[in-house]
């Protein structure tokens, strides 16, 4: 048993040494570079003054283009069940 342990004690001591620089190095790339610059007024203030209609019913349309089902149709199925 002592000769196997002695046989690989380098290759033990290596994998050590390799496992401890790299948790290191994970450790100090996880720390640095982590400041935000998250303006939160972006998130909340609307786009827009106003609320417009016409923007509304174009988003409208083009769901009732691009959807299989019409928004009112879903909306109508949902109520029944």
């Amino acid at each position: 048993m002592g000769e196997i342990f002695k046989k690989y004690i380098p290759a033990i001591i290596l994998l050590f040494l390799v496992a401890l620089v790299w948790a290191g190095l994970a450790f100090v790339f996880d720390t640095s570079g982590k400041e935000l610059n998250i303006e939160e007024d972006v998130y909340k203030t609307p786009l827009e003054k106003t609320f417009s209609k016409e923007s509304l019913d174009e988003v409208y349309d083009k769901t009732s283009q691009k959807m299989p089902v019409s928004p009112r149709e879903f909306l109508n199925l949902n109520k029944k069940n």
